[in-house]
C-alpha cells in the first residue's frame, strides 16, 4: 500500500511539473511578418510623383495569447546587408503591436530626401524582427523583409506576363511614364508572384481608362516607331 501511495505522489509531481513547463511556454508571445523573407519588394519614387515619403505597410501577426496592452516590436535593420543610408529609411517613433488582436500593421518609412536627383542606384533595406522585452521573434523564415528603393523608372513587380498579355502590353519606360502621368500612380497588390483577384479588377479598369486616353490623343502618342494605342491589348471601353 505504501508503494502505491508513493507511486501516486510521484505521478502527481511529474504531472504538475509538466503542466508548469507547458503553461510557461504558452505564456510567451511571438511576433513575425505574414510574408516570407524571400518576398522582396522594389519601390521607386518615380512611381509616386510629388511624394517625398512612402509608408510601406508591414503586416505582422502574434503567436500566443492576445495582448491586454500594446507591446513594442523590436524592429532593427540588418546592417550587414544594408546599402541604404539612414536618411533613406526609418519608422515611427514607437513600433507597437496593439492589444486584443492577432494581426497588426506597422510601417517602414522610405524617404526620397536621401536619394539625390539623378541617382541611378538602387538601395537595399533589410528589416529584421528580433527578441524584445515582451515579444520574441517568431518563425525564422518570417522575421525578415527585404526592400529595394530607388528613384529610377523601371518595370514594377506587378507588370507580370499576365499584365503584358491581357492588360497593358509589353513594358517600356515611355508607356509606363505615360500611364503614371495620366492614369494611375502606385502599386497593385501581389500574392507571391501573381496579382490578387482584386488587383486584377482594378488594373483592368485602369488599363481601359489608359486605352481610352490614348484614343483621344491627336497626334497619337508614339512608343518608339509604333502608336502606343496599338500595344495595349485590354478588351473593353
Amino acid at each position: 500500500m505504501r508503494y502505491i501511495i508513493w507511486y501516486i505522489i510521484t505521478v502527481l509531481c511529474l504531472t504538475a511539473c509538466s503542466k508548469v513547463e507547458v503553461d510557461t511556454y504558452h505564456a510567451q508571445r511571438y511576433v513575425q511578418f505574414t510574408r516570407l523573407y524571400t518576398d522582396t519588394v522594389t519601390l521607386s519614387f518615380r512611381f509616386y510623383p510629388g511624394v517625398t515619403e512612402i509608408r510601406v505597410p508591414l503586416e505582422v501577426k502574434l503567436i500566443g495569447d492576445l495582448l491586454d496592452k500594446p507591446a513594442a516590436i523590436n524592429l532593427v535593420v540588418d546592417k550587414e546587408n544594408l546599402t541604404a543610408t539612414s536618411d533613406i529609411y526609418g519608422w515611427d517613433e514607437q513600433v507597437l503591436f496593439k492589444a486584443n488582436q492577432s494581426k497588426d500593421t506597422v510601417y517602414l518609412i522610405l524617404k526620397k530626401s536621401g536619394i539625390q536627383e539623378g541617382d541611378q542606384n538602387t538601395y537595399t533595406v533589410v528589416v529584421d524582427i528580433e527578441n524584445g522585452n515582451e515579444l520574441l521573434m517568431g518563425e525564422i523564415n518570417y522575421t525578415q523583409r527585404v526592400f529595394r528603393v530607388n528613384n529610377v523608372l523601371s518595370r514594377p513587380d506587378w507588370w507580370t506576363a499576365e499584365v503584358v498579355k491581357s492588360y497593358l502590353g509589353a513594358y517600356s519606360d515611355v508607356k509606363y511614364q505615360t500611364f503614371i502621368d495620366h492614369v494611375y500612380t502606385g502599386d497593385f497588390e501581389m500574392n507571391g508572384d501573381a496579382l490578387t483577384d482584386a488587383a486584377k479588377g482594378s488594373l483592368r479598369a485602369y488599363a481601359i481608362q489608359f486605352k481610352n486616353f490614348l484614343k483621344r490623343q491627336n497626334p497619337p502618342i508614339m512608343d518608339g516607331n509604333v502608336e502606343m494605342l496599338s500595344t495595349v491589348p485590354v478588351i473593353g471601353s
